[in-house]
């Protein structure tokens, strides 16, 4: 997972499907902290919600499926 800021990588981390993770980074100078935490909806859905801090960042619904190649 990367998290941007105005374009520019702010935090990168791993995001498992079972637990949160809290990245830290910086941004524009300043140090940054964030609880990302996942939420399966269904079975191959899950829902990840990033908190940058104490601010509602994202909410992003990811769905499992084939991998397409072009």
């Amino acid at each position: 997972m990367v998290i941007l800021v105005n374009g520019a990588e702010a935090m990168r981390a791993e995001m498992p499907r079972d637990r949160p993770v809290e990245p830290l980074g910086r941004a524009e100078g300043s140090a940054l902290a964030a609880v990302c935490a996942p939420r399966m909806l269904a079975r191959a859905m899950i829902e990840v919600t990033c908190v940058v801090d104490n601010a509602r960042a994202a909410s992003l619904v990811f769905t499992a499926g084939a991998r397409r190649v072009a």
